[in-house]
């Protein structure tokens, strides 16, 4: 799924701001795209905190799949997109 987005929209810069296990990243990375990944086992909620004070510039595509911990809780991908 990924390289397949990348592909098609060719961002510089990609953040996963739930990485969970990095593949993504990982992902992005192999095609020499800048990568960052955030996740609660980093330290980062987004429900707290911002991705960009976090990456410290702006990324070319955030892109996330909701992660368990969020749906767990019962916390819709709408709430985390406002």
């Amino acid at each position: 799924m990924c390289t397949g987005i990348f592909k098609r929209l060719r961002p510089l810069m990609f953040t996963d701001p739930m990485v969970g296990g990095g593949t993504s990243v990982e992902v992005a990375r192999e095609m020499r795209i800048e990568a960052h990944g955030l996740d609660l086992h980093s330290g980062f909620n987004i429900l707290k905190h911002r991705i960009l004070d976090e990456v410290g510039k702006p990324s070319d595509l955030v892109s996330f799949q909701l992660s368990f911990q969020y749906r767990a809780r019962g916390i819709s991908p709408a709430l985390l997109l406002w």
